[in-house]
């Protein structure tokens, strides 16, 4: 079986596992793995996300989001794309994905998971995630799920559940 050659963007909320199947998905495709969150990491020159957004706040880590992402399109060779859990609801990033669907480079695969599941995920595992409303990252997961869920299923070619 021949792989596809369009990029595979992987998209879903925090916790939901990106990088983990990301990584998987490369070894069964032979193809390069891309976390844009820390590829946007770099780009800012900081040690943590928290640290991105207590100096610069969302702008600043959604900027280099963005910049990311446009880094990442201009590769030529499929590759499968980690997006960040919020890039998708950057208008640039979101045009630019519409954009490559279009074009038959990029193909969006919404990874989808309960609110419960995601909650228990973000209480055993917080990792490096900055709060996006105020409170505990765990406890916020609903809300920030139900805001965003409308575009994770608008940009999805496919929707799997994990």
């Amino acid at each position: 079986m021949t792989p596809p050659s369009e990029h595979l963007l992987l998209t879903g909320p925090r916790g939901v596992g990106k990088s983990m199947i990301g990584r998987l998905l490369c070894e069964r495709l032979d193809r390069t793995f891309i976390d844009l969150d820390d590829l946007a990491l770099s780009i800012t020159g900081r040690a943590t996300v928290h640290d991105v957004w207590q100096t610069g706040g969302e702008p600043a880590w959604r900027g280099a989001e963005r910049d990311a992402f446009a880094q990442c399109l201009a590769i030529t060779e499929p590759v499968v794309i980690a997006l960040g859990g919020g890039a998708v609801m950057v208008d640039e990033i979101a045009d630019a994905i519409r954009r490559g669907q279009a074009k038959g480079r990029t193909k969006v695969i919404y990874l989808r998971a309960t609110p419960q599941t995601l909650q228990a995920r973000l209480t055993a595992d917080p990792g490096d995630r900055p709060s996006l409303t105020g409170d505990d990252p765990a406890a916020e997961i609903g809300r920030v799920l139900a805001r965003r869920e409308p575009t994770y299923r608008g940009l999805a070619d496919a929707v799997i559940d994990v």
